[in-house]
């Protein structure tokens, strides 16, 4: 099922080596990582997004307060495709699917699980012991 959202952008910023981070406001829909849009004739695709300290794998326009805004991580476009958009006083209209592809779950093998035990009471016992040694010296 294919729904669209429409983002008011208020800012961006570059990101070496991860894309351009559009701030603003989700004004109605739903978004979604992975959902598509073209801005200025370039596609561009959601890769993360974030509101005050939360990541999101979907949102919609009901699921934050009026006053609060978020980041989207977008690749393929640059921040002066953004920056023209916004001077603009533009909206980006988002398509796809809202809901992401379920994942395999992660099974670990018995021996990884013991191996992950040993580690932790390595480190344990040379906590412990530092502390010992800081103690009686």
């Amino acid at each position: 099922m294919t729904q669209s959202a429409t983002f008011l952008p208020k800012d961006c910023f570059d990101i070496k080596g991860r894309g351009v981070v559009a701030t603003g406001k989700l004004t109605s829909g739903m978004l979604a990582k992975g959902m598509t849009t073209t801005i200025l004739g370039k596609p561009a695709q959601i890769g993360a997004i974030e509101s005050f300290r939360k990541s999101w794998e979907t949102i919609s326009s009901t699921d934050l307060p009026a006053a609060e805004g978020i980041g989207l991580l977008l690749s393929g476009i640059t921040k002066e495709d953004i920056s023209s958009v916004i001077q603009q006083h533009a909206t980006i209209e988002f398509q796809g699917n809202p809901l992401p592809a379920p994942t395999q779950p992660v099974i670990a093998s018995p021996s990884t699980q013991s191996s992950n035990k040993r580690i932790m009471m390595i480190i344990l016992l040379c906590l412990f012991f530092v502390s010992v040694v800081f103690f009686f010296f």
